[in-house]
């Protein structure tokens, strides 16, 4: 080799080895980001709350209504909060649990009213609240104690017959309820009731199924209507009274349930309900 040569070889050489001391960086692998705080460790300030009594709205037979309240405590205080959806769970033994309403996202300062379906009739559930995060859906957070309702057998009635019998007729005499000072300090007037003619008669009705109610309303004249303490049964007996002599006569005769306030829709109607003896 000639010396030119040499010269050329050990230049490609030195260049070589000092590419090779040369250290590239490697680029740090990105940490996620999350539009709130990492849901786990760092969260342990976050619960979902428990259902109480008085957000329980309407029960019944296959579902049940109750507000969502995000007022607490115990609640998101850091991080964005609307990244959380709530949904409420049912079970029957509190260890099978079921998803049983839509999810509905967290509004601080906000009540919302879900609805809980696919129950059963007379049935005992727990309920509690689950909080989901958005950006991480395998987290699931609970409320601490479970809200234990039971659902209703049903409350709209269906009448399956209807007899009217024991039928008797009185002379009601005249009654002179004399004038009063009420506690309000009003000045109550007498009224006179004058004597007439009524007739009592006993209702007995059959249901196609029992309802869960505290009352029953009989309807049978377009004016008058009695309200009845209700023996979860299938057939109860009532009694009504109206004035004038009526045995013979025939009524339209229809009911609805009552359940903590709040009446059924009107059953079917059974008409021509003869009143006897």
């Amino acid at each position: 080799m000639n010396k030119k040569f040499k010269k050329i070889v050990l230049f490609l050489l030195s260049v070589t080895f000092m590419l090779s001391m040369i250290q590239v960086p490697v680029q740090a692998e990105e940490t996620p980001e999350y539009s709130f705080l990492p849901p786990f460790d760092t969260w342990d300030h976050v619960y979902p709350r428990n259902i109480y009594e008085d957000e329980i709205v309407k029960i019944g037979p296959d579902y049940i209504s109750l507000i969502v309240d995000f007022v607490n405590d115990r609640e998101v205080s850091t991080g964005n909060s609307g990244d959380i959806d709530i949904v409420v769970e049912y079970s029957t033994d509190k260890v099978n649990w079921k998803v049983g309403s839509k999810p509905v996202k967290n509004v601080q300062g906000e009540k919302q009213q879900v609805k809980v379906t696919g129950l059963k009739k007379s049935t005992n559930y727990y309920l509690r609240e689950v909080f989901y995060f958005r950006d991480a859906p395998e987290v699931k957070l609970v409320s601490d104690t479970p809200f234990k309702v039971k659902t209703t057998k049903t409350l709209n009635p269906q009448i399956k017959s209807i007899k009217a019998m024991k039928a008797k007729v009185k002379w009601i005499k005249k009654k002179v309820v004399p004038g009063y000072w009420a506690s309000d300090g009003t000045w109550m007037k007498s009224v006179t009731y004058p004597a007439h003619w009524e007739t009592s008669w006993t209702y007995k009705i059959t249901l196609k199924e029992a309802i869960d109610a505290d009352y029953i309303w009989v309807y049978d004249t377009k004016v008058s209507s009695n309200r009845f303490k209700y023996n979860g049964k299938k057939t109860f007996y009532v009694t009504v009274g109206h004035n004038g002599k009526l045995i013979g006569k025939k009524y339209n005769v229809y009911i609805r349930g009552e359940y903590k306030g709040t009446k059924s829709k009107k059953s079917n109607t059974i008409k021509k309900v003869k009143v006897k003896k």
